[in-house]
């Protein structure tokens, strides 16, 4: 509808996480109406997105721990990265009580960490090169106590998300598209992994609560592009790596 109100025969597509599914959906539903499409940050509709937090952050944290074993410095300064990150999160399964100021007024504050808490704290700065490379040291800190710099580096990211983000209408979202293709086979999956279910139990937990409907077959399938597509993912990226977006590309 706005592509005919603006009167144009074709248009370029430029579409950022989330955004590339929605590209992916128009180029498969109007596929005579794009001209070119740039995906960044790929996020196929088959992707099951809450399987995929825990799969793809847990490659991301296992990469960051390898570059930091791998450099002379980092290695030096944060010998236990790997041994630390375990060590926390068997910490978090038997329940931390931390205290840390509170990013704006400053004031110590108590604050429970559980499982959920400590895998969201791991997650978050790998979002950004910048704070991924301040993670060995604030988990060196975490290990002693200390988890002001930790909690510190999830907030730098969480104050602009909770400006700009519908958290109703992204479960509504992902509890119509993503969580019906949840299976026993998917679910052993994230078990496997450092973080277990903790991101995919949110999402249950969520869309108990959540009215929704079938997607159509269709909106599942990755359609051959009659047009040029450029596909973009970063290789540290803990929620759309590469393994997406060459899927895509193929």
């Amino acid at each position: 509808a706005v592509r005919a109100r603006l009167g144009a025969e074709q248009v370029n597509l430029w579409g950022g996480s989330y955004g590339t599914r929605a590209a992916l959906e128009y180029m498969r539903q109007f596929p005579q109406r794009v001209r070119s499409a740039v995906l960044d940050g790929v996020a196929p509709p088959d992707m099951v997105l809450p399987v995929s937090f825990a799969l793809d952050a847990d490659a991301a944290l296992a990469a960051l721990v390898d570059t930091c074993a791998s450099d002379e410095r980092c290695r030096h300064r944060h010998p236990r990265m790997a041994q630390r990150v375990e060590e926390l999160l068997a910490q978090a399964d038997r329940g931390i009580e931390a205290r840390v100021p509170h990013p704006l007024t400053g004031l110590p504050e108590p604050l429970k960490i559980d499982r959920r808490v400590m895998s969201s704290l791991l997650r978050v700065p790998l979002y950004s090169p910048q704070l991924s490379a301040v993670l060995p040291y604030a988990l060196d800190h975490a290990s002693s106590g200390d988890f002001t710099p930790l909690v510190a580096l999830s907030a730098a990211v969480a104050s602009g998300i909770n400006e700009n983000f519908a958290a109703g209408m992204h479960f509504a979202v992902v509890c119509a598209e993503d969580m019906p293709r949840v299976d026993a086979a998917k679910r052993a999956q994230v078990a496997a992994t450092r973080f277990g279910t903790a991101f995919l139990d949110v999402y249950e937990r969520a869309c108990r609560g959540v009215p929704s409907r079938a997607v159509p077959p269709g909106f599942y399938e990755i359609p051959a592009s009659r047009t040029p597509v450029l596909v973009l993912s970063g290789g540290l990226d803990p929620a759309t790596p590469p393994r997406h977006g060459a899927r895509v590309a193929d």
